[in-house]
């Protein structure tokens, strides 16, 4: 059987992050992932929010009321950039481990 795009689009990967004592699993979709996503990726500045908020499916992160903390730019832009920048590393080591 062909392999579409859509298809491909939606493979899911999931992906734990060590957070102190703590891990945050993280479920993306490799296939979203672009040179220019790599690079939003790599360079906190530039719309690393935006790029995580298009590539993460789920993740396990709670909100202080303890629903899910949701994933969407803008409250992707509240989180600390140490924890984008973790985020961000896992999934590009991920998606390119060598």
């Amino acid at each position: 059987m062909p392999v579409t795009a859509s298809n491909m689009a939606r493979n899911e990967k999931t992906v734990a992050v060590a957070i102190g004592d703590e891990t945050l699993n993280i479920t993306y979709y490799p296939n979203l992932v672009t040179s220019k996503m790599i690079a939003q990726l790599d360079d906190a500045l530039a719309g690393i929010q935006v790029a995580l908020a298009s590539l993460i499916k789920t993740w396990d992160l709670l909100a202080d009321d303890g629903s899910i903390y949701p994933i969407d730019a803008e409250s992707i832009e509240a989180l600390g950039l140490p924890l984008l920048l973790k985020i961000s590393q896992a999934i590009a080591r991920d998606i390119r481990p060598n």
